[in-house]
């Protein structure tokens, strides 16, 4: 029975990451670090501000203006003003709702990576939900329909 075991322990095929894996990885890790870590210090100081005022929200919504009207004024860049005008609006009065659930998301991220790194499966699950939150947190604060 021992050689049986011997025999199979032989032809058991050790299956090791190649460096091109592991220069991957670290790769994706060092910008998504750089990346998430950006995004956390914006939000963080965004979130100690606090929501804009009218006064702000106007001139915010005047810039965006004024970059968009290098389109014209065709039917569709009016609409697209008017959905991002009430989508800021909307953003601007659930902001700590917007903020929390954005820092959680980077959160998430940041977990993910800093697993990987160590080189810890649950790192890629916590990375794949962040990037699924990334795209989808918006939908809690701003209806379906803008």
């Amino acid at each position: 029975m021992e050689e049986i075991n011997q025999e199979e322990i032989q032809h058991v095929e050790v299956v090791e990451e190649t460096p091109k894996k592991k220069n991957v990885l670290k790769i994706l890790c060092i910008i998504s670090l750089v990346s998430i870590g950006l995004a956390l210090l914006t939000g963080l100081i965004n979130f100690l501000n606090g929501p804009l005022t009218v006064e702000e929200l106007e001139k915010s919504f005047l810039s965006m203006n004024s970059a968009l009207s290098v389109f014209g004024n065709s039917k569709e860049v009016e609409l697209a003003k008017k959905i991002a005008y009430d989508r800021m609006t909307i953003i601007n009065t659930k902001f700590y709702l917007h903020g929390t659930l954005n820092l959680i998301t980077l959160f998430t991220g940041l977990i993910g990576v800093l697993l990987m790194l160590r080189k810890n499966r649950l790192g890629f699950h916590f990375y794949i939900i962040y990037s699924i939150l990334s795209f989808t947190f918006i939908y809690f604060v701003v209806p379906i329909k803008l």
